[in-house]
């Protein structure tokens, strides 16, 4: 049996209850998937995600819970699932299509760009998520 995966976005889940043989991954069939690689099998299936193509994905290493997921894509949202009780949570709209995630578990900052190009900068208060800033990149930036 050989596993094959047609992934726009693959990143590897790594908590202190998570074995270290997950990943998951985000497609352009709107798919987002938990593998486990040692069976060569999807665990869990997302359908339906972000308009279509899922451009990027993160898995926060969170103690409080280990088996989120963070994604973005075409439609510029970006959505929390959790892959235990197969819930989703949205979080924020971008300003444009969300290209690529970064999240700091110490900070609690998500980090979001797209191709305005945008870099913008997420942080958590309470029950919400708002934008902490935005940084415009240009030629005269890089």
């Amino acid at each position: 049996m050989s596993l094959s995966v047609l992934a726009a976005t693959l990143v590897l889940i790594r908590t202190q209850s998570t074995p270290r043989n997950r990943v998951a991954s985000g497609s352009a069939d709107g798919t987002i998937r938990v593998w486990d690689l040692r069976q060569r099998q999807s665990l869990h299936t997302f359908n339906d995600c972000h308009g279509g193509s899922v451009w990027a994905i993160v898995a926060p290493r969170a103690r409080e819970n280990p088996k989120l997921l963070i994604a973005g894509g075409r439609d510029c949202s970006i959505v929390a699932y959790d892959y235990e009780s197969k819930e989703r949570y949205p979080l924020v709209h971008d300003k444009g299509p969300v290209v690529a995630l970064a999240y700091s578990s110490c900070s609690g900052l998500l980090w979001s760009s797209n191709p305005q190009p945008n870099v913008n900068c997420w942080v958590r208060e309470l029950d919400h998520i708002h934008e902490l800033a935005t940084m415009v990149l240009t030629n005269e930036t890089l």
